[in-house]
């Protein structure tokens, strides 16, 4: 049996632009990689959120059945959110931590912060509404 895999577009679409924009520099890399806007519009599946400029997501952790939390290394922050029935991105709330988090674990209702500035890990404790 073959398995589909999503395809989300990277590297050909994507909200942002490529380190250093369009350059002289970049040229050959925009022909190979152009970043298109719409990812529909070229077959592949759009994203649900983005975030421009980006905020260098780390990683993308299921904390409850529809609860999610999001690693940023350039916002130095933590996003929580919903997904609705329609898979929509609901009560979005953005938490700072004031270092680059480089990934994030969760074991037993405890979600790990590994952050890279300090080589440091920090916990929260999470609780279940």
């Amino acid at each position: 049996m073959k398995v589909k895999i999503p395809n989300y577009g990277w590297p050909m679409a994507s909200a942002e632009e490529h380190y250093g924009g369009k350059n002289e520099g970049n040229k050959k890399k925009y022909e190979k990689y152009p970043l298109y806007k719409s990812h529909s519009k070229y077959g592949f599946i759009e994203p649900l959120k983005t975030f421009v400029p980006s905020i260098a997501i780390s990683k993308i952790v299921k904390i409850g059945s529809n609860k999610y939390v999001v690693g940023s290394m350039r916002d130095k922050s933590l996003y929580f959110f919903e997904l609705n029935e329609e898979r929509e991105i609901i009560n979005l709330d953005r938490v700072e931590v004031f270092e680059r988090v480089r990934d994030l674990e969760l074991n037993n209702n405890k979600l790990y912060l590994f952050m890279e500035n300090t080589a440091s890990i920090g916990a929260i404790d999470l609780k279940e509404n």
